[in-house]
């Protein structure tokens, strides 16, 4: 592409000039196409086309093809739904000169997610052209737009307004990591010995009573959680995140980390890395006391044995929660007798072992009953589920960019498509999933004539979606 300048009337337009040759005359001939009015000299950065130039161009096309049909349902589902969310505010601060594109792309994340060169296609063929008429989603286009997601500027601007005005933070959150798979050479990726693979680690931070995301950052993929977590919740207490409890895995427990979260006099509920001398401690102390009937614990229909000791967590008072599934512990002792008897194992050597077989322990700088211990610790599942849910159903994977800048930008993108997927997913819940409300909007049309939109009836699985969000389709959208 080749960017010039031109002035007309006093005021400053960009064009792409492309060489072509002519197959007729075999000459060389230029191809100009107008962008947008500048708007930075240095860079040529331009804006978006004005709504009367798209709005000609698209005139014609109706003159020329009267009628089109389009897909309509899902696009519109998923309009309606953010018009309805204090989300939306917060979107269009994002980009704001850009906010049709940006809109246009956030909606082919959810609603289809494959590579971004097949986006203007999608585009052309979906009710999002007609919702964001300003909308351009051809490679180049795209590519600029994730490296303008990526600025921090705009990134901290919208964690502010999100987590101070918008996410309702209860004060308890949990935080979790997962590797994405990453070969394209850049700073942050680096060769994961955990995995095996080269990847981009993906940190995240979740409110653990509304289990929606409140904060991400990425790091290289050969740095480990433990180093990660204080300077995660420095960054995030610039937005407005003050944690009073912090959830983790056996990943963030350090002396560091349990000194850092006790003198800030923040709470904390960690799974307790086994082979530490704590853990042998206190799982020994218990070995004659754990299975007394007053430890029984009925949690999910799941019974478990659950005794709590005190314990010194670096020069802090702490507890211990020892704990042992009864539904599993035959099974894992099995399991361990036959290992231990074909690695030759002694008669000594498997006593010494077989107390801390099937146990596991978890400890928190505060006092919990054994009825508040698991539903707290398990809220991890949820981070684990948005994770899932990320990689699956908006195809976060494959990284498919080639600059940290991009990188950035793109996972700020999938971040915000994943808010918006969430909130909707929780309106259906108990009716379906929003993959499957998307496949069944995605099969309704529209068809477009020049001054208005006519949407095709909806069958009856999707007139029972559209009801339970409260959507309501209008013959006549008069677009």
């Amino acid at each position: 592409m080749a960017l010039h300048i031109k002035t007309i009337n006093g005021s400053k337009y960009v064009y792409d000039v492309k060489s072509y040759r002519d197959k007729e005359t075999k000459k060389v001939k230029k191809k100009t196409t107008y962008m947008g009015p500048l708007v930075n000299a240095e860079t040529k950065e331009y804006a978006p086309k004005t709504r009367a130039v798209i709005a000609e161009k698209r005139a014609q096309e109706a003159a020329d093809n009267p009628k089109q049909v389009i897909s309509y349902g899902a696009s519109f589902l998923l309009w309606e739904c953010l018009k309805k969310s204090p989300l939306m505010k917060a979107f269009l601060r994002v980009l704001p000169p850009y906010s049709d594109s940006f809109l246009a792309m956030l909606f082919y994340k959810i609603i289809d997610g494959s590579a971004s060169w097949h986006a203007n296609t999608w585009l052309d063929g979906n009710f999002a052209k007609v919702l964001f008429p300003d909308a351009n989603l051809d490679s180049q286009r795209i590519s600029e737009m994730l490296s303008r997601l990526g600025n921090e500027n705009i990134q901290r601007a919208f964690f502010k307004s999100y987590i101070g005005e918008i996410a309702g933070a209860s004060g308890e959150t949990v935080i979790d990591s997962t590797g994405l798979e990453n070969e394209i050479n850049m700073p942050l990726t680096e060769y994961s010995g955990k995995d095996g693979s080269n990847q981009t680690r993906l940190i995240m931070v979740i409110d653990r009573v509304t289990h929606m995301p409140l904060y991400f950052r990425l790091v290289a993929g050969n740095i480990v959680d433990v180093s990660t977590l204080t300077t995660t919740f420095s960054l995030a207490k610039n937005f407005g995140l003050n944690p009073t409890m912090v959830i983790m895995d056996a990943g963030y427990y350090s002396s560091d980390n349990i000194k850092a979260l006790c003198k800030d006099k923040i709470s904390f509920l960690s799974r307790l890395p086994k082979g530490r001398k704590l853990y042998n401690d206190v799982v020994l102390q218990t070995t004659e006391t754990l299975e007394n009937p007053e430890n029984i614990v009925i949690y999910n229909k799941r019974p478990l044995y659950i005794q709590k000791v005190k314990a010194d967590l670096y020069g802090y008072k702490g507890f211990a929660y020892v704990c042992m599934d009864i539904k599993e512990i035959g099974k894992n002792k099995a399991n361990f007798i036959k290992t231990a008897k074909d690695d030759n194992l002694t008669n000594e050597e498997i006593s010494e072992k077989m107390p801390f077989v099937g146990k596991f322990v978890l400890v928190s700088n505060k006092e919990l009953t054994p009825e508040e211990l698991l539903p707290l610790y398990y809220a991890r599942q949820k981070a684990e589920s948005v994770f899932g849910f990320a990689k699956t159903d908006l195809n976060l994977l494959p990284l498919r960019v080639h600059s940290v800048q991009n990188l950035k930008g793109y996972m700020f993108l999938s971040y915000l498509a994943l808010l918006l997927s969430l909130e909707i997913q929780k309106k259906l819940y108990g009716v379906c999933t929003l993959q499957e409300a998307l496949k069944l909007a995605g099969n309704q049309f529209c068809e477009v004539f020049e001054s208005n939109v006519i949407p095709l009836e909806p069958n009856r699985r999707l007139k029972e979606v559209y009801e339970h969000l409260r959507v309501v389709v209008v013959n006549d959208s008069g677009v």
